[in-house]
């Protein structure tokens, strides 16, 4: 029983610590924009390079993340979603 509750205890600490510390991953996002396209990492409503740098800072851990920026829906912002953002800006 009393191993039972230590895993319950790391369990709920991680899941904190998603939520309430500020990084890369999706858990901490704020709300979604769902009116944000894809690739739109700082929400302005254009894919644009600022769209590219925004993710990189976000991928860096420099920047909280966007749910526009999970390109990928992986639930990670990464060099994988960088590549997606260079893509939607270079295709336009």
């Amino acid at each position: 029983m009393e191993m039972r509750k230590h895993k319950i205890g790391v369990i709920g600490l991680v899941l904190a610590l998603l939520v309430l510390v500020p990084g890369v991953a999706v858990g901490s996002h704020p709300p979604p924009c769902y009116s944000c396209a894809l690739g739109d990492a700082n929400e302005d409503g254009v894919i644009n390079v600022l769209d590219i740098t925004t993710t990189e800072l976000m991928a860096a851990g420099l920047r909280p993340p966007t749910f526009a920026a999970d390109v990928n829906r992986d639930a990670k912002i990464n060099d994988t979603d960088i590549a997606l953002v260079i893509d939607l800006v270079a295709n336009q």
